[in-house]
């Protein structure tokens, strides 16, 4: 709610562009938050459909609560939600794309969570849902291993590397606002595919503690829109290279490399598969060629130490094929995998990391 002269306990950033059919489902359920003290940030990154106007009705509509409206011209989403960190002044942070909902539990169940454990992050589930079928798809809980709900944990003493690294939604977190200004966090404005990598993985890698919740409270709106433009972003994957590549200097820079080289490998190694088997065919050549290089930066290969056999046959035979092998016989190396377009399989390749 709207209280004078007094910071509050956590802003809620909403990047907004072209959401008009969404938008107002989205910013409702903000308001049915059982945490009141919240300040909701609204950047309106160009639209061009009624989406601002949606925007400025709800602000106008709400006088009690402490809503601001930022209209700036379309940057991209990395952009609006940088400038959202900018201008907030909660005691955390936290984000909600303009086509998915929150349930009213989420904010409190995360703060409270990250106030009891003196937490830099606190994380939890999310749903999915169809907006095809009207339906529920699944929920799942947040891929780091339920066992951690009962201690804090960072990157050291999670022993779950790979699937922290792979849960890098940046909206179904809440962030401490000085940790993310100490370290000087932000998201990538250059990449325009998996541009919240690099934000996750810097705020994993130099947090101390984290917190997690069990339970999805977190709706995540499956839609045609959305479908289009990520299909779009992973036909061409133009920014994965780079994102991948921001990722293994983070790790460099914290000087945990030399210890987790056998889990970052093994998380490139998900991604590049993944990515692989879904680019065009006109883009594989030079895709092949950019993975090649990141996995050399990587120096040479180890097993990560958590992990199935599955995973760790994985890593090695993904670095064996990019590392030595040239495209045309690579590019047949890889036939086994395609297999990944079923989306199924994706799902199970990012679950077993475990």
């Amino acid at each position: 709610m709207n209280t004078a002269n007094k910071a509050p306990l956590l802003s809620v950033i909403v990047p907004v562009f072209n959401t008009e059919q969404y938008l107002e489902k989205s910013l409702n359920s903000l308001l049915s938050s059982t945490l009141k003290d919240l300040e909701i940030i609204i950047i309106d990154d160009g639209s061009t459909d009624s989406s601002p106007e949606i925007c400025d009705k709800f602000k106008a509509d709400n006088p009690d609560w402490n809503i601001k409206v930022i209209h700036k011209k379309n940057e991209g989403q990395s952009s609006a939600r940088n400038l959202g960190q900018q201008k907030s002044h909660g005691k955390y942070v936290t984000f909600c794309d303009s086509d998915d909902w929150v349930e009213p539990e989420l904010f409190s169940t995360l703060v409270s969570a990250a106030e009891e454990n003196s937490a830099q992050a606190a994380i939890c589930g999310i749903k999915y849902y169809n907006e095809v079928t009207k339906k529920f798809e699944y929920h799942t809980d947040s891929l780091f291993p339920s066992t951690l709900t009962k201690n804090t944990f960072n990157i050291e003493t999670c022993k779950s590397v790979i699937r922290g690294l792979l849960d890098c939604s940046p909206c179904n977190k809440v962030y401490l606002r000085s940790f993310i200004e100490q370290h000087k966090i932000s998201f990538d404005v250059q990449c325009n595919f998996a541009e919240d990598n690099r934000f996750w993985a810097e705020y994993f890698l130099a947090a101390e503690r984290l917190c997690l919740v069990n339970g999805g409270f977190y709706v995540y709106r499956i839609n045609q829109n959305r479908q289009t433009i990520c299909t779009k972003a992973k036909k061409s994957y133009d920014s994965f290279a780079a994102s991948m590549m921001i990722i293994r200097e983070t790790f460099e820079r914290h000087k945990l490399l030399d210890h987790f080289r056998g889990e970052l490998i093994a998380f490139l190694a998900i991604q590049i598969s993944v990515a692989y088997c879904n680019i065009l065919s006109t883009r594989k050549k030079s895709f092949y060629k950019e993975c090649m290089e990141v996995l050399k930066t990587c120096k040479h290969f180890s097993f990560a130490h958590e992990g199935s056999f599955a995973v760790r046959l994985h890593s090695m035979y993904i670095y064996a094929v990019f590392r030595f092998l040239p495209f045309t016989v690579g590019n047949i190396a890889m036939l086994p995998l395609q297999i990944l377009r079923n989306s199924k399989i994706k799902k199970f390749l990012r679950r077993f990391a475990a």
